[in-house]
């Protein structure tokens, strides 16, 4: 019998595991030989969240109607970069998020948004990017935009959801982090333990300022401390644009649901199904799913969605592999700024959650 090819994330696992280069196919028998070229067809299953296709709607079970709401994720860590790697199906959470928002611009039945949001935040630069978008969809299409935090909506998430008409949260919600954070830890006396020395070779006194591998001067915390002002103003500017927040809730502050909508963070405190309604122009507040909408998520491929609350693997196998995580580290492909709430972004980026 023929040679066949087999189109699987397992069989591209074997290539990468094995070392090999070669295309291969699998004969019926089980044995493996050499054929032409698949190398696209490995790549695609390897990561097929990365898959070019566009994103289409998938309807949910159970839900039909005229009017059409769609729910786009805002998931983990907010950063413009790929959280990719072996057996990953992570992608750019910022080309994700403007891609399906652009599926649901262009879908003209499509009457509302929900922003799913369960996320601490994420950079500086991410955040804004992400929070403009949503901002320049409203302009353009005029379409409800309905935040709904879902468990986690503080830092650079909440930006997002303050750019929305409005922001719904779960009962046990937690919202705000309207703050700035640089993580650095000093790992000076670490390297004597291990016997190692900095020998880099720089040009202009400041430009290692916020190391890890040596003390921070008074200086430089000083220039730091006001770029971080800097941006603090800049996020607290953008939440109080539709806003009225007190100043002294501005001060990074996580808080509850009920404490988050007495100071104006948050309009409602409702189920998910609540804020489908509300983005659907339905007024109901009873947990129910709302009556004759059509609720739509955005997928590639063979993904699926069965549920307002149905998710997509975002974790590279090789970050369980490496528990160590030391706050600021890292900034060969993440540094600067965040609009977090946590200290500790290393890990949560690694792992993608």
């Amino acid at each position: 019998m023929a040679n066949g090819v087999v189109r699987c994330g397992w069989c591209g696992l074997l290539v990468l595991f094995t070392g090999c280069v070669a295309p291969f196919a699998i004969k019926v028998d089980g044995g493996i030989t050499q054929t032409k070229p698949i190398e696209a067809a490995v790549r695609a299953d390897l990561s097929p969240y990365n898959s070019p296709d566009p994103f289409l709607p998938v309807v949910l079970p159970g839900t039909k109607g005229q009017k059409r709401v769609a729910i786009i994720e805002l998931d983990g860590l907010l950063v413009q970069d790929s959280l990719v790697g072996l057996g990953s199906q992570g992608s750019n959470p910022v080309v994700v998020f403007h891609e399906k928002l652009q599926a649901a611009e262009a879908d003209p039945l499509v009457e509302g948004v929900v922003l799913r949001i369960n996320s601490p935040g994420g950079t500086v630069s991410a955040s804004e990017i992400v929070a403009g978008e949503v901002r320049r969809f409203r302009e353009r299409t005029s379409k409800m935009v309905v935040a709904h935090i879902l468990e986690t909506g503080t830092g650079g998430a909440y930006l997002v959801a303050s750019a929305s008409n409005r922001i719904t949260a779960s009962p046990s919600a937690l919202v705000g982090g309207v703050g700035v954070v640089f993580p650095v830890v000093l790992l000076e006396k670490m390297l004597d333990i291990f016997s190692l020395a900095d020998q880099s070779i720089k040009a202009g006194e400041h430009i290692d300022m916020g190391t890890a591998i040596r003390k921070m001067e008074p200086q430089e915390r000083e220039m730091m401390e006001v770029m971080a002002r800097e941006h603090h103003e800049r996020f607290k500017s953008a939440v109080t644009l539709n806003r009225k927040i007190a100043e002294k809730l501005l001060d990074g502050r996580v808080m509850t649901a009920t404490m988050a909508q007495a100071g104006g963070f948050v309009d409602e405190i409702c189920t998910l199904n609540d804020a489908i309604a509300l983005a659907a122009g339905q007024m109901g507040k009873d947990g129910s799913s709302p009556k004759e909408v059509e609720v739509v998520l955005y997928r590639k491929g063979l993904e699926t969605a069965r549920s307002v609350y149905d998710t997509l693997p975002n974790q590279p196998l090789q970050a369980t592999a490496l528990p160590l995580s030391i706050p600021g580290l890292d900034r060969t492909r993440q540094g600067g700024f965040w609009y977090l709430w946590m200290s500790d972004p290393t890990l949560t980026r690694m792992t993608g959650k």
